[in-house]
Order: structure tokens, then sequence, then C-alpha cells
């Protein structure tokens, strides 16, 4: 596993906490790459071939196919180990967050001179669709806090992501690879005001900052915890960068505020009656 970027507010594993997120690393990537092929070999030597003797059709849709596949003993193991693999990748980081907590918190009160700036909204309602579900398994999701200034779900949010993608790149990639496909439509675009919606903790965002840096910077998302973690990574990387604790579906802003205006993890965070 190479070794993430690092910044002033990232948690600092000890070796035995280095050694099992090595591990839930391997673990993951040994699940991608060996075991998830094999479900397209059971898909199409079992659960279409059944599906058609019981029915006399092939499925119509991906949900007469999932409920084929869920029958499935690889299947059924391929998932178990997926949501095993999920749960251990959050267990190793808390560890090393938990342990420096109070240090992280601090930092984040401490920013000198602030290049951003950050805004929280403690009226502001979270929906049930965040509120009441763990995000990809995180405990307690984007949004719980556990103290004055908290910082906990966005520093695991950090170290958990950067496991989640296998250890190989950052999740800064995001926001590059989002500045390449809009410069790849629109060469020479020289955007004022930026908004970036569902920052989390503003990974793509700081990449915004870098291929903009003529441009004023927003980000808002759901989370305080999220926020306050993700303004103080951005001073410490010198990005300036105006973060808002806000809801996508009415963001505050007045219309056209921005030139442009991005995200790069929303959209399968929501629910299907919030998108439009």
């Amino acid at each position: 596993m190479s070794d993430q970027p690092d910044h002033a507010m990232m948690a600092k594993a000890n070796h035995d906490e280095f050694a099992r997120q090595a591990f839930v690393t391997s673990l993951k990537r040994h699940i991608s790459s060996t075991l998830t092929p094999g479900n397209k070999v059971e898909m199409e030597k079992r659960a279409i071939p059944e599906f058609k003797k019981r029915r006399k059709r092939t499925p119509k849709n991906r949900s007469e196919l999932r409920k084929a596949m869920e029958r499935g003993p690889h299947h059924q193991m391929w998932g178990s180990l997926m949501r095993t693999a999920q749960e251990l990748m959050w267990d190793s980081v808390e560890d090393t967050v938990d342990r420096q907590l109070d240090q992280l918190i601090r930092k984040a009160r401490g920013a000198k001179k602030p290049l951003g700036s950050l805004r929280l909204d403690s009226d502001l309602e979270i929906p049930r669709y965040i509120r009441q579900v763990d995000i990809h398994c995180m405990p307690g999701g984007y949004n719980t806090e556990v103290a004055p200034d908290d910082v906990r779900a966005g520093a695991i949010y950090d170290r958990g992501a950067f496991l989640y993608h296998l250890g190989q790149r950052g999740m800064d990639d995001n926001g590059r690879l989002l500045v390449a496909f809009i410069l790849g439509e629109h060469s020479g675009l020289a955007p004022k005001r930026i908004l970036d919606m569902g920052c989390t903790v503003g990974h793509a965002t700081t990449a915004l900052c870098d291929f903009f840096p003529d441009a004023e910077i927003h980000a808002i998302d759901f989370g305080a915890p999220l926020l306050c973690y993700a303004h103080a990574r951005a001073e410490t990387l010198g990005r300036a960068i105006h973060f808002t604790q806000a809801n996508a579906e009415a963001t505050g802003f007045e219309d056209d505020a921005f030139d442009l205006v991005v995200s790069s993890n929303l959209m399968h965070e929501t629910s299907t009656r919030a998108l439009p």
C-alpha cells in the first residue's frame, strides 16, 4: 500500500494501526480482483439458467437479476466479505482518529489568518436519507458530532476513503478528473465563482483551487464535522475555500451566483426524491 499524501490535519497511524489498515486494503484488493469476477460466472452459469427454467424467460430488469443472484453461494460469500471488509476498514481508521481526536480538534481551532472561511448552521434540518443511514457503513454517518468543534467524521473519512481506493491514489483525483472533463468540453473556461456540492472533506475542492487559482471557491455539505475538518485541512494545504453547511436541494445562494457548479460524490448519496 502506498502512503497517503500527508498534511497537518491527518491522523497518524502507529505501527499496529497501519498494519491493520494494510491488511484491510489487501483484503479489499483480493475481493475486488479475485472474487468479484466470479459473480459474472455465477450469473451466466447458474442465476440466469435457473431463472429461465422457473419463469420461461430471462430477467427483465436488474431487480429480478439481483434476486436471482442472491440465491447463489458465491454471491452470498462475496457480499458478506464486501460488508465485512468495509466495516473492518472503518474500524481500523477509528482507532487512529480516536487516539488523536483532542489534538485534531485543537489543530482545527488554531488556524491562524484563515485563507477561506467556515459557516455552520445549527438549525439546518438534516434529511432522513442522511440522518438515519450510516453512509458507506461509516459509523455515525457524516453528521454525527461527539464533541464541540468536532472533526471526527472528517478525519475518519479522509483516511478511510484512501483505503477504500486500495491505497493507490488520493481522492483528490476526483477533482482532477472532474476538471479534465470540464476543460475537455469547454476549453479556456475561466470561472470567477465555483460551487462544489456535497464536498465531504474537500478532496475534489482543493483540486479545483489548483486548476482555477483566480476563482472564488465555495463548497457545501450537510455534515458539520466534515466541514470543520475540511476547512482546517484546506487551510493547512494553503487553499482558500469557503465552506458552508447547507442542503444542495436548496443551497441558500442566490440564482446565478456561480459560473460553475460541480459535484463529484453527491449523486449516489442522495435520494431519488431529493435528486430532481
